[in-house]
């Protein structure tokens, strides 16, 4: 009786060890029409960007207006931070303010918040073309305050 019950015990270890492999491997979220839900969360670090679904982007941009764009005039227009990756999407959150992620670089250095005011964050997903970058798109943004 005994062994019969380590074998159990023994099979259903093996079952939950196959789970969490097939769990990882199944890499992030799709991102179905490019559109995700931005959420910030205050840091002792920084604000923290997260979105849903957890998918790959390709540029994690602040603006110190409720304007977001990507390069205009010749000047980067009220940007106050961007962390890019090189041509793919490669940025997962949680993602903090002025910290770039693995793969990625530094646009726009970071700029000190200052409280009560108005930022906007935005996520931004590469297409590409033929195996090369093509256009950005803006996959999600919310304001915020620190």
């Amino acid at each position: 009786m005994n062994t019969t019950w380590m074998c159990a015990v023994g099979l259903a270890g093996l079952t939950i060890t196959w789970g969490c492999r097939e769990s990882l491997a199944a890499g992030p979220a799709a991102c179905p029409g490019d559109s995700v839900r931005v959420a910030v969360k205050s840091g002792g670090q920084g604000p923290q960007f997260s979105w849903t679904p957890t998918c790959l982007m390709g540029m994690v941009q602040v603006n110190e207006t409720d304007t977001v764009q990507y390069y205009s005039g010749g000047s980067y227009g009220g940007i106050i931070w961007r962390s890019n990756s090189t041509d793919t999407n490669t940025v997962l959150p949680p993602v903090t303010y002025g910290q770039r992620s693995a793969g990625t670089w530094q646009e726009v250095a970071p700029q000190a918040l200052v409280p009560g005011t108005v930022y906007t964050v935005s996520v931004w997903r590469i297409h590409t073309e033929s195996g090369r970058p093509y256009w950005l798109n803006v996959a999600g943004q919310v304001s915020f305050t620190p």
